[in-house]
């Protein structure tokens, strides 16, 4: 079943990867799916699949992602670009299922990646979740922020020239317990470093 996620024939591949993400519900047969290379190939159809198959792709991540040793599997085999790119153009469930499971891998050993990828194309998709976001995507949000900014003072003054404090601002006043002191904790990066 693993090589019809690589298939040409998108019908074939979606149809796939809808089998794989049922069967991957079930907690007995996540080993199961990761040992046979699973995971690699269903990088793979988030970057060629449908939209439809990008977002069970994704679903399917996640699922594997609940066992914590599947985690940095997941980062170390190039998920995290694909996700971020379906976060930014996919549909309104796409982009749930990217955040959930992009949510769920920052608790392993895939924040650098996803870090360095934020920092490459710059600050403004964090800020636009801190302000259009669900409460999770901004906590997400925040969090990404304070990582880029922790240790680069080049970090903190491109979110200040890109407007990265008026939402920190707004999300002072309106956000979570936990998104609040994150973006306090930024707030301090931020007087020190610039």
């Amino acid at each position: 079943m693993i090589p019809l996620l690589q298939c040409s024939d998108l019908w074939t591949q979606e149809h796939t990867v809808t089998a794989l993400l049922n069967l991957s519900l079930h907690e007995g047969n996540k080993a199961l799916i990761t040992n046979t290379g699973a995971i690699k190939s269903l990088v793979y159809v988030l970057k060629t699949g449908t939209e439809t198959s990008k977002q069970k792709a994704a679903c399917a991540l996640l699922t594997l992602a609940l066992v914590e040793e599947n985690k940095s599997s997941i980062g170390a085999c190039g998920a995290i670009p694909p996700l971020v790119s379906l976060l930014i153009n996919g549909s309104m469930r796409g982009k749930k299922d990217a955040l959930t499971t992009l949510y769920k891998l920052f608790s392993a050993g895939a924040v650098k990646p996803l870090v360095v990828l934020v920092a490459e194309q710059g600050t403004g998709l964090a800020e636009k979740a801190m302000v259009d976001g669900s409460v999770k995507g901004k906590e997400f949000a925040v969090l990404t922020l304070w990582q880029l900014c922790a240790d680069c003072v080049r970090n903190r003054g491109l979110l200040v020239r890109e407007g990265g404090i008026p939402p920190l601002v707004a999300l002072s006043q309106t956000g979570t317990t936990r998104a609040k002191h994150k973006r306090k904790l930024l707030g301090y990066f931020l007087q020190s470093g610039i």
